[in-house]
């Protein structure tokens, strides 16, 4: 398999994702009716897809939509270990990203908002962005 970040680039997170979730398919396999067995399968190929990464998804949410999927077929080893980080983008798919072209644009975007913030004398630091400081 190719990789998207070059010859010996370790294997990227949505191939670890869907790669963990067959894993767990394959132990549960026997006790998983025929419909569970598909939508398991789906949620896999969803995972390959880009559907829980940190910046291919259309969500704004990938992970916690993940941890809400594996929970919901009953995943509990995916899920927790989606809560842990494990499934989280790495060092080299966020550069990758930031050097993309809508990583550029965003990055400009809100670069130049924080610049604005800085401008008033508020430092990013102080910021609190689960309503702590």
């Amino acid at each position: 398999m190719k990789h998207p970040l070059g010859p010996g680039a370790a294997m990227p997170t949505t191939e670890r994702l869907a790669r963990a979730i067959e894993a767990e398919l394959a132990k549960q396999w026997n006790r998983l009716d025929p419909t569970r067995r598909v939508i398991i399968t789906l949620f896999a190929r969803r995972a390959r897809e880009g559907w829980f990464d940190d910046y291919k998804s259309p969500s704004p949410t990938p992970i916690s939509d993940l941890i809400h999927v594996a929970s919901h077929v009953e995943f509990d080893d995916i899920a927790s270990r989606a809560k842990a980080g494990e499934f989280d983008a790495t060092l080299a798919e966020s550069d990758a990203w930031a050097e993309s072209a809508e990583g550029v644009i965003a990055l400009e975007t809100f670069g130049s908002l924080f610049d604005q913030i800085r401008r008033t004398g508020y430092e990013i630091e102080n910021i609190a962005w689960n309503g702590e400081k």
